[in-house]
């Protein structure tokens, strides 16, 4: 149970009684004055009134009761009580003609462009009902059923156009037909049809007068001219009849204003303006009288104010100030007394109650916040767990947001926690999370998509770690020969050296026999021998040190490159994810009313007799 006030801006009064009551005061102080400077037997005598008669504890007395007045009129509440919701049962179908008529540009920039525009005029004033949306050429499809959601509806009409329809024609008749059908599946006894259209052939006019609409109108909106003009083919130029000559389009006014009169209705002819909808939505507006509200399984809260029973304790003393005197002096005080300036606002303490918390809950404080943007403030004062996941995840912290999902058993929580674990790089998990959104809701399209993309995302970073294995695989090969290489050129280095010193004590054993040559020629040749020696060992020096130097360099490029391969791999997977969701998206063709098509097509192939006009505009 939570205080709040309804008018708090009545607490404003209280600064007027403040002044009054140090007005008062101030008075009474100012007679204590005069008895400093007065002899006190002369004072009763000078002074207007006793002195000192006046008593502090009155005064309280009278500024408590106004202060428990201006409480009372804040309206202060703590109780709700719950009321039963009523909602509109009017019901309207809007049936938009989308033959190729509809393209001609008697009306700038066409018929069609026009009629639309209207239609999204004509849904934005739609406040209250439900509204539902039909189009026709040969066929009639339903676009949306009866629904509360007019704003489903405009987000549709911009896909509204001449190709979408399977077979092209006018076949009024069969929208009105469909149009019956769906207040009947929604069990709606009273209701209204406007059509939307540049004219009304004869056979339809004729089917129309034998359905039976006791309790259904039938409103037009006119669109086009009676002059009429040429409809522009898809392929280029103008669409011709089958003599060759170019079919010009023209607006019967009068077929289609006596056939609304017949069904009840109203007709207008569409103007730049919002006039032509005037009459349309005051015979809506009738409509709406004459329903019946149907109650609704929603409950609302009204606060019960608790104020008036204040009131009733302090009328019986404010009766008092009616006594000969006193109201004209009250009355008089605060017409002098001016008006104190608004007071600014400082900071309170920390546990103080804030300002905003005198009229709005921890929910509907919490809620603000979110919609401003302060996700983990909003993620504190909500107190339903689900919107607290909810907040978590909009602030970027999926663990306490998954944290708060593990009470929730729906099935749209299972798919926020799809969602949470894949932000989180959880993919086998979030992946398991879908799964159980699949099985309680197969045609969930959202995790259908959302699955898709984790399951790419868990075959690329697969595909990573397998290249980085065969990386590795290499690299590991790669050092195995340059070892194999460096112990073969060890090998053949000690060869060399085991023949210089088989060649060496050839030559000693050579110089031995022969005792004939002298000992210069002994030296000379011992230092020749040296001398080779020594730049056989430098040449052997350098080469093992330029072996050294490359096998360093090659061990730091293959460091980089496993630094550079290991870096890559720890992306977060969340930049995979939205790689992933941005390669879909490009995919996706940017065709609005392709979804129609599709629908339209395949409802006119299930068509037992497909739909055979004589004129196909």
């Amino acid at each position: 149970m939570e205080l709040q006030l309804l008018r708090i801006e009545w607490l404003l009064m209280l600064i007027p009684l403040f002044l009054l009551g140090w007005f008062f005061w101030s008075k009474k102080l100012f007679s204590r004055d005069w008895q400093s400077v007065i002899d006190p037997r002369l004072l009763p005598h000078l002074l207007v009134g006793k002195a000192g008669s006046k008593n502090i504890w009155l005064l309280l007395f009278w500024i408590s009761i106004g202060m428990i007045m201006i409480f009372a009129l804040s309206g202060p509440v703590w109780k709700k009580l719950p009321l039963p919701v009523f909602k509109q049962q009017s019901a309207l179908v809007i049936v938009l003609d989308l033959s190729r008529s509809m393209n001609s540009q008697d009306v700038k920039p066409s018929r069609l462009v026009r009629a639309r525009l209207k239609l999204l005029d004509l849904l934005k004033s739609r406040k209250e009902g439900q509204t539902a949306l039909i189009v026709f050429a040969a066929t009639a499809y339903t676009v949306s059923p009866l629904t509360d959601d007019t704003d489903t509806i405009q987000s549709l009409v911009s896909s509204l156009t001449s190709e979408i329809m399977p077979v092209q024609g006018s076949r009024t008749d069969l929208a009105v037909e469909k149009a019956l059908q769906l207040f009947q599946n929604a069990g709606i006894n009273k209701g209204d049809i406007l059509l939307i259209s540049d004219g009304v052939s004869s056979d339809s006019v004729s089917r129309l007068e034998g359905l039976e609409m006791v309790d259904y109108r039938l409103s037009v909106l006119a669109v086009g001219t009676e002059e009429g003009a040429p409809i522009p083919a898809q392929s280029g130029g103008f669409v011709k009849d089958k003599t060759g000559s170019i079919v010009i389009a023209k607006t019967d006014r009068h077929e289609m204003r006596s056939l609304a009169s017949r069904l009840g209705g109203v007709f207008n002819s569409m103007s730049l303006d919002d006039s032509d909808l005037h009459g349309i939505q005051k015979l809506l507006e009738n409509n709406k009288i004459s329903q019946d509200h149907l109650q609704t399984d929603f409950k609302a809260d009204r606060w019960q104010e608790e104020g008036p029973w204040l009131l009733l304790l302090v009328t019986p003393l404010v009766a008092l100030v009616f006594r000969r005197g006193i109201f004209l002096s009250l009355m008089l005080a605060f017409i002098i007394l001016p008006m104190p300036r608004p007071v600014l606002a400082v900071d309170m303490p920390e546990g103080f109650p804030s300002w905003e918390s005198l009229w709005k809950n921890t929910n509907q404080r919490a809620e603000q916040s979110l919609n401003s943007g302060d996700a983990k403030n909003a993620a504190e004062l909500f107190n339903r767990a689900d919107w607290k996941a909810a907040s978590h995840y909009k602030a970027g912290e999926f663990e306490q947001a998954l944290e708060q999902m593990e009470s929730l058993k729906t099935t749209e929580d299972a798919y926020n926690r799809g969602n949470t674990l894949a932000k989180m790089g959880k993919l086998e998990q979030a992946l398991e999370s879908y799964d159980e959104v699949l099985k309680q809701q197969p045609e969930h399209d959202d995790a259908l998509f959302n699955r898709k993309l984790v399951e790419d995302a868990i075959k690329k970073q697969q595909q990573q770690q397998q290249q980085q294995q065969e990386n590795q695989d290499q690299q590991d090969g790669e050092q195995s020969n340059e070892d194999q290489q460096q112990g073969d050129k060890q090998q053949s280095d000690q060869e060399n050296q085991d023949q210089q010193d088989q060649q060496q004590n050839s030559e000693q054993s050579d110089q031995q026999q022969n005792d004939q040559q002298s000992q210069s020629d002994k030296d000379k040749q011992q230092e020749q021998k040296d001398s080779q020696q020594s730049e056989k060992e430098k040449q052997q020096a350098e080469e093992e040190e330029q072996a050294k130097q490359q096998q360093a360099e090659e061990q730091k490029a293959k460091e980089e490159q496993q630094s550079a391969k290991e870096k890559s791999s720890e992306e977060p997977t969340e930049s995979l994810s939205k790689q992933a969701e941005a390669q879909w998206l490009r995919r996706i063709p940017d065709d609005p009313g392709g979804l129609l098509r599709n629908k339209f097509k395949y409802q006119y192939g299930r068509q037992q007799q497909p739909s055979q006009e004589k004129e196909s505009w």
